[in-house]
């Protein structure tokens, strides 16, 4: 399955049962998660969501990185 750009507005229109496995990345690494993912269950529907305006996560604390995933996923809890 190739990995599709989606933006906001589209992701607004995506429902259930066809919610999407998110695959979060801080930057790096991402999409060869998304390719093994999507071999091994291609019939499933995926959003690589990488966070590189935010890298390196190595030189944050933990209390930056809980508010930054917690803001990035209060934007995608729709899906």
């Amino acid at each position: 399955m190739p990995l599709k750009h989606v933006n906001s507005s589209t992701l607004d229109q995506v429902k259930a049962p066809h919610r999407p496995v998110i695959i979060f990345d801080s930057g790096v690494g991402g999409i060869n998660i998304y390719e093994k993912a999507s071999a091994t269950r291609p019939e499933l529907n995926y959003l690589v969501i990488a966070d590189q305006a935010f890298f390196p996560y190595g030189s944050k604390t933990t209390e930056q990185l809980h508010d930054r995933l917690s803001e990035l996923v209060q934007k995608f809890a729709s899906l």
